[in-house]
């Protein structure tokens, strides 16, 4: 149903699965068995190029981030905006942090940006070159964060969320 490539899916609680695209657009699916049913397109109101990454939030959210540096939050009982949050350069990935209501962005600034998901501001923006196109983060047990990069000089970088430092840096 997306009329380009799926760059990233992610499963609501209920058991819908969220797909993202180069074509701009969200689709929420249902899926029973081996039935695969189309409920919704969505397009972000401020997205003006692909969707990059679709991930799910605590309460009854997900977000969504993009190219053109829009991170869109949404509600995902009836699939409404909620809020649209503002970054300057494009937006490659983002995650919840557990137990916590906030959100971690990888910017091309470069930079890693920390967004309270209650006042839906920003709390703090650190400088990494590891904040790249295809760069992917992970919540590690610790509450640290690791982010890859292709840099060959430094492909694995770990972040304290709590201090917005970053820890080590793993070639």
């Amino acid at each position: 149903a997306h009329s380009s490539s799926i760059f990233s899916i992610c499963e609501l609680n209920d058991g819908r699965l969220i797909t993202c695209s180069i074509d701009m657009s969200i689709k929420i699916w249902n899926v029973h068995q081996n039935e695969i049913k189309l409920l919704k397109t969505l397009m972000a109101s401020s997205a003006k190029s692909s969707v990059w990454k679709v991930i799910t939030l605590t309460h009854s959210r997900f977000a969504s981030c993009s190219i053109d540096g829009s991170i869109t939050i949404w509600n995902s009982n009836n699939y409404k905006e909620i809020i649209s949050l503002s970054n300057s350069s494009s937006v490659y990935s983002i995650i919840q942090l557990t137990n916590l209501e906030i959100l971690v962005s990888s910017c091309g600034k470069p930079s890693i940006d920390f967004w309270d998901l209650t006042t839906y501001k920003k709390l703090k923006s650190i400088k990494s070159i590891h904040a790249v196109e295809n760069s992917h983060m992970v919540e590690l047990q610790s509450g640290c964060i690791a982010i890859s990069s292709y840099s060959s000089n430094f492909p694995i970088v770990i972040i304290d969320p709590i201090n917005y430092c970053i820890v080590k840096t793993i070639k």
